[in-house]
């Protein structure tokens, strides 16, 4: 049993820490001090010098720079945001010189996001938007770098900022709402915009003197082009690594994750990497480091030349890393980075006016911060959970409540009372008694060792005879029962006491009684101080407070932040509290577990962990909590992996629903064509929604799951038992198929599918279903809909979404969100528009505002494979970037057929992406600025009887691996039912044979789709059209012919062209759907082929739909006196124009009610102001 035994020399305090602890005046008991030192400069590590370098931030004490540039203190100006209702943005102008600078200065434009705290710092040529506009590009680029579409932007009345403002709302696709401070009142109304400027002017200086004295304290021209980058990049280093009182970052709370992109020093040399003109010019030049660029995470680089932006640096060495003379001769500034010719041409060479940057205390000397080794102490004796288990946990310990709990988090020690506690326990255990003096032999070494270098050796010989008599002196009356030495030879190791047996020289036993008296007092006293500490917090158990009793989990505390699982925002406490405790509620009432005994439980328990997402927005939210087993990653002894599987109908069997609804007649089982609109009215699709579909189906085998933390009222002594599948476990979803199928086939009497098993077919009332996870989606009259959802409400808790019908029937909507899709239908047909959020958000992530492309791919040269340079690797960072962004592309490309030949040449990047992959990513992000949005037409049709696909392959398209590419698009009539790009696995010998590759590709897709719709009672032949006449005849005739090289198993498309079950069709190649599958095509061949397939480009904001039931029940408690609060909540579309007809009506009846009311309650007036609110809705 040995307590923390603390050095007698106190070690230099570090970090933060430290500065925290000087920070507070030392106090006695109950005594004031008569007087307060200055806090003195921490000793940091050289880890701690080199990282602070890079940022300057936070303020440092024992940073000579950070004394010079902000060594006297800086007000804050607190805001109050309990009214804030949108974002607000400050903008204003500022000058970093003193008086005495010249009046000519350069002015800086400054921008924050009060909400993040992020700030933007841009020098300007001139005030306003004459001659240069330079200052309404960068603040329109800082608007949109947040992200916000509605927001207040906020500037004093000086007619150059006025004139800024003005510009950059008229630009701004979102709603800016001015805001101007009095002129009377700027200092107080604008202060935020104020205190920025002096922030920016504190960092600007800190970095200049730190530049000047790595560069051989030199003096940097107040003209220097440098200085203007100096101050973009001070503000750039504020909103990454700026920490605030939450301590997060403004780019964390921006964008919702960290700065992780490490970035050198400022005005550094490195090496960066250029684009050249011919392969033997150097690739990597070197530069001055001015810059990074927030959303790309490109770097600015200057030289003589100018200034670039380059995505590859490389630092150099320490000899080579400051270069006066290339930092003073760097040349461009940020309204005109291109700087001089090689010629000497050029205006940029410096700034056409000084920045005046001087240092606020200028008396303190520069010296470079000496590193401090940090010292290391001593581990003690580690406590496990067994420990705990066995002896028992102690009460007001907050490690071992956590531990008992399962949610232990990293760092939490024990506190003092519970580990002297442990320690005699675990002493007195014979078992574990050998860990516990490897402990305090390791604690001994380390109290040696600091005695000895606080005391010095030839100091201790002649302490040590003293030290005896002089401890017994300092406390008298201490009652002593054991000597020094007794003391020591006690708690030594049995292989220490058989060393101290041995005969010792008289300096080695003066330092060991030295050693031992030390340890003797320091043990005492602390042990008494902390026995005496437990003994009055536990007066009525008379002991060591231990929790044998059962704890109430309810009431303890709750974690202090909840997360989105998916977006990674920070969600409202109280209402996840509340989502659940719903969710909770209802495994309670479905019977989803039966709380046991973890002895009884039999197999392994599994944990589980919250999901927690919000389904609506930040204005509207509407959180979704589920509780989720953790089996994924867990294998399941003597299970096949095919007992888990479960089947998912792809994505074309919902829009092959479609084009059957808005056709007239269709083939039936036989082949022959029959109507579909009967005597029960014309075709309409049904959504059905399944509450909790896991929990309806019954487990199959034995599985015990972790309580939450919510349940466990008796601590970790119960589990659950699953009666009902849970989330996460790995059969969950194929026990909800069989659920599924038992009700469809045994209970409803449909027929499933042989192509799928989520596809369902009633022949007596025409009924066609498709189950997509929990979701339903079914074909059929009215009123064979509203059958199918009566019968599916008696068996499960359904939500109806609605049926969308075509304009004018009764009973259905026009819109609908299935999949994130927008499903609509009008006069003439309907549309499909995938969610064009995941185009925007890959715009954003790339930084791409301008430069739009006619086309999504280009042509790659013969020859590109041996360039050196588009082979260079990507950063790690920019690793992850690229492969989230590809595969965001390719969850678009499932909709839009444009883009499928550009995701395939990303694909090849995945494992390991290039610098040509990301230039190839870029050139896709151009192409998405001038085409978001991609809405596909199904146009009305009187029948179709075949499948049309068109097929078409480029021969060694890939310049590296020399194999081609297969596409193919599918027609069902004359609407695509889906399309592919796909490589093809083996090299093709000529063009012929990489036709018949892709002929067979397209022949397998199109006989899956004949599946699909033979399951709904639908026959259709099969009519392949390619523009190759070698792959046509490859696949028209019996046997391999002259391609004898062949594999046979390509040779079944020949049976089934003999059988009659395919037929294959020439056409030209500028006809050929399939082109664009597999080139690079011009723009305008692309927008007219994917025109002549029904699709279409449109501009604007997509039109979100809107859920008129929900409207329904919400109307009633919406605050309709406020019209901006209707279109607020009413789901305008992306132009804010007008209402749909069908939620005026919900208004108007609300309104009308309302004003009866009014007029009852409070007269004519507010009645009259209530009817001007319904004119502006109609």
């Amino acid at each position: 049993m040995r307590p923390q035994i603390y050095p007698l020399g106190a070690a230099p305090a570090q970090g933060v820490e430290a500065e925290e602890q000087q920070a507070a005046p030392a106090t006695a008991d109950g005594e004031e001090t008569a007087a307060t030192a200055m806090r003195q400069p921490i000793l940091p590590t050289q880890a701690m010098i080199d990282d602070h370098e890079v940022a300057h931030l936070p303020f440092r004490s024992w940073c000579p720079f950070c004394v010079r540039g902000r060594g006297q203190s800086q007000g804050h100006f607190k805001v109050d945001k309990g009214d804030e209702q949108i974002p607000l943005i400050s903008v204003d102008y500022g000058f970093l010189g003193t008086r005495d600078s010249p009046a000519n200065e350069t002015p800086i434009l400054l921008v924050k996001d009060r909400l993040s705290k992020s700030i933007w710092a841009h020098p300007v040529p001139n005030k306003g938007l004459q001659p240069s506009m330079h200052g309404s590009e960068v603040l329109l680029k800082a608007i949109k770098e947040t992200g916000y579409k509605r927001l207040t932007l906020k500037s004093d009345q000086e007619p150059a900022i006025r004139a800024l403002c003005n510009d950059v709302q008229s630009k701004f696709s979102g709603e800016i709402v001015p805001e101007a401070s009095p002129k009377e009142s700027h200092e107080k109304s604008n202060g935020e915009a104020e205190a920025t400027v002096k922030q920016v002017h504190g960092l600007v200086r800190t970095l200049r003197e730190f530049l000047m004295f790595k560069l051989g304290n030199i003096d940097i021209p107040p003209k220097q082009p440098g200085l203007a980058w100096m101050v973009e990049h001070a503000g750039t280093l504020q909103t990454l690594y700026g920490r605030g009182e939450d301590g997060l970052t403004p780019w964390h709370r921006l964008k919702g994750k960290p700065w992780r992109v490490p970035l050198p020093c400022f005005g550094e040399v490195v090496e960066f990497k250029l684009r050249t003109r011919h392969k033997l010019e150097a690739r990597w030049r070197p530069g001055v480091f001015l810059g990074v660029r927030r959303i790309t995470t490109e770097k600015i680089v200057g030289d003589k030349l100018g200034t670039y932006v380059v995505q590859s640096i490389r630092r150099v060495d320490e000899g080579r890393r400051w270069n006066a003379e290339l930092f003073l001769s760097v040349s461009g500034v940020p309204w005109n980075p291109g700087g001089a010719s090689e010629t000497g041409e050029g205006t940029e060479r410096e700034l056409p006016q000084a920045i005046s940057v001087a240092p606020e205390l200028p008396g303190v000397a520069v010296e470079a911060p000496k590193a401090f080794v940090r010292d290391t102490v001593a581990r003690r004796v580690y406590i496990t959970r067994r420990n705990l288990e066995q002896h028992g946990y102690t009460a007001g310990c907050p490690a071992c409540e956590q531990t008992r709990a399962g949610t232990r988090a990293p760092g939490l020690n024990h506190s003092e009372a519970c580990r002297i506690r442990m320690e005699k326990a675990l002493a007195q255990d014979a078992t574990q008694s050998s860990r516990v003096m490897q402990a305090d032999e390791r604690v001994n070494d380390d109290l040696e060792r600091r005695v000895r270098a606080n005391i010095g050796d030839d100091e201790m010989g002649e302490e040590s005879a003293q030290a005896p008599a002089s401890s017994s002196a300092e406390a008298p009356g201490r009652e002593r029962t054991r000597s020094p030495e007794a003391a020591d030879a006690e708690m030594q190791p049995p292989s220490r006491k058989r060393a101290a047996s041995a005969e010792l020289d008289d300096s080695e036993r003066a330092d060991r009684d030295v050693v031992a008296e030390i340890n003797s007092l320091l043990t005492s006293s602390r042990a008494e101080g902390i026995m005496e500490m437990a003994e009055q917090s536990s007066l009525n158990t008379g002991g060591f407070a231990v929790c044998e009793e059962p704890v109430d989990w309810c009431q303890e505390a709750w974690i202090d932040a909840f997360y989105d699982d998916i977006s990674g925002r920070e969600l409202d406490p109280d209402g996840v509290a509340k989502a659940r405790g719903e969710e909770l509620e209802f495994i309670d009432k479905m019977g989803v577990w039966e709380i046991i005994p973890r002895s009884e439980a039999g197999v392994t328990v599994i944990k589980g962990r919250w999901v927690d997402v919000n389904k609506g927005d930040e204005a509207r939210p509407n959180y979704r909590c589920r509780y989720v087993a953790k089996e994924f990653k867990r294998g399941v002894k003597g299970c096949l992996v095919a007992e888990f599987f479960a089947a998912m109908p792809p994505l074309w069997c919902s829009k092959t629903l479609l084009i059957i609804a808005v056709t007239t007649k269709v083939p039936n089982s036989k082949g022959d064509l029959t109507r579909t609109h009967g005597a029960k009215g014309p075709l309409c699709v049904k959504f059905i929604d399944v509450k909790r579909a896991h929990f309806v189906s019954k487990a199959r085998r034995r599985i015990c799951v972790e309580l939450p933390l919510e349940l466990r009222k008796h601590g970790r002594d119960d589990v659950g038992l699953c009666v009902k599948t849970l989330y996460g476990t790995r059969d969950a979803a194929v026990c909800w198929e069989m659920e599924v199928t038992r009700v469809m086939v045994i209970v409803l009497l449909f027929t499933q599918g042989r192509s799928s098993p989520c596809l369902f077919f009633l022949e007596d009332r025409n009924l066609r279903v498709e189950v997509h996870g929990d979701d339903f989606e079914a074909l059929g009259s009215a009123e064979d809909l509203a059958w199918f959802a009566k019968e599916l409400a008696k068996i499960w808790m359904i939500v109806d979404r609605g049926t969308l019908g075509p304009p004018g029937t009764a009973g259905t909507v026009q819109e609908m969100r299935h999949l994130n899709r927008l499903i609509s239908w009008d006069q003439q047909g309907i549309t499909w528009e995938a969610d064009p959020r995941h185009a925007g958000l890959i715009i954003q992530e790339l930084g791409i505002s301008s430069g739009a492309v006619s086309t999504p791919l280009e042509k790659e040269k013969l020859g590109a494979d041996e360039d050196d340079e588009n082979d260079a690797e990507l950063a790690p960072e920019d690793v992850k970037r690229y492969q989230s962004l590809v595969m965001r592309a390719g969850y678009l490309a499932q909709d839009r057929t444009d883009l499928q030949r550009a995701v395939r040449e990303l694909a090849k990047g995945m494992k390991d992406p290039r610098e040509r992959h990301w230039m190839q990513l870029k050139r896709l992000g151009r192409y998405l600025v001038g085409k978001p949005r991609v809405v596909q037409r199904i146009a009305y049709q009187d029948s179709f009887t075949h499948l049309t696909v068109f097929c078409d392959s480029d021969h060694a398209g890939c310049i590296r691996t020399r194999k081609s590419t297969s596409g193919a698009v599918v027609l069902l009539g004359r609407s695509q039912v889906r399309s592919l790009c796909r490589g093809q696995a083996v090299i093709a010998l000529s063009s012929g044979e990489a036709e018949y590759y892709c002929l067979v590709t397209a022949a397998s897709e199109a006989l899956g789709e004949q599946s699909i719709l033979a399951d709904w009672g639908i026959k259709v032949k099969i009519h392949i059209l390619m523009d190759a006449t070698a792959g046509k005849a490859i696949g028209s005739r019996r046997g391999l012919g002259k391609v004898k090289h062949l594999d046979t198993i390509f040779l079944w498309v020949q049976e089934h062209v003999t059988s009659g079950r395919i037929t294959i069709g020439k056409i030209h190649t500028t006809m050929n759907f399939a082109d664009i599958l597999t080139k690079a095509v011009s723009g305008p061949l692309l927008l007219r082929l994917m025109g002549d397939q029904g699709f279409h480009f449109p501009e604007g904001r997509a039109k979100l739909g809107f859920d008129t039931q929900r409207l329904e029940s919400v109307a009633p408690r919406l605050d309709l006196m406020n019209p901006d609060v209707v279109k607020y909540h009413c789901a305008l579309d992306g132009d804010n124009r007008c209402l749909s007809r069908r939620i005026i009506v919900i208004l108007t009846n609300c309104l009308s009610l309302r004003i009866q009311n009014a007029h009852a309650a409070h007269g004519c007036a507010r009645a009259s102001y209530m009817f001007k609110v319904l004119t502006i809705l109609w």
